[in-house]
């Protein structure tokens, strides 16, 4: 199984990707509590992408996919925005 969503980096392309999340853990019959658990991760990472990594007023492509072969599931997020490191940044002040 592939499947391939093409997407805008708008915030209202968010619905897309979770119905194109929910259809692929449908798809292959996944625990729901799995299904739910991919589905925040998912829509964490398109939500940094689309609100972090293209500059105000630009507008983009991005392609998720999701690709099984009945024994493993993998996504892949592709974009062409700014790249983001982590560990560039200083740690975060807990206190």
């Amino acid at each position: 199984m592939k499947r391939e969503l093409k997407f805008k980096n708008e915030e209202q392309e968010l619905t897309r990707v979770t119905e194109f999340m929910e259809n692929v853990c449908d798809e292959l019959q996944l625990d729901m509590h799995v299904a739910m658990k991919l589905q925040v991760a998912m829509e964490e990472m398109v939500t940094n992408v689309i609100f972090y990594a293209y500059p105000e007023g630009t507008s983009a492509d991005i392609f998720l996919t999701a690709e099984s072969d009945g024994k493993e599931l993998a996504f892949v997020l592709s974009d062409t925005g700014k790249p983001f490191d982590p560990t560039a940044k200083a740690d975060a002040d807990i206190d």
